[in-house]
């Protein structure tokens, strides 16, 4: 079974890219994480955890609200 790392790295090969968001100050903007056909996103906890610690630093660092 390939690791979930390449599983991401490899889904994304060879597809277009999405426009980019317009951007506004103010503005609202919805993140959300889900697997591909329902897969788990995290192998484990601690997977999920780096990820709300990245996140947590980003808002920080950006003034963003998380809600």
């Amino acid at each position: 079974m390939v690791p979930l790392t390449s599983r991401v790295l490899l889904y994304g090969f060879g597809l277009m890219a999405r426009t980019l968001r317009i951007q506004y100050p103010g503005a609202i903007y919805h993140v959300m994480n889900r697997g591909d056909r329902r897969e788990a996103i995290f192998e484990d906890d601690e997977g999920r955890e780096r990820l709300r610690q990245t996140l947590t630093e980003a808002c920080e660092k950006t003034g963003w609200q998380a809600g």
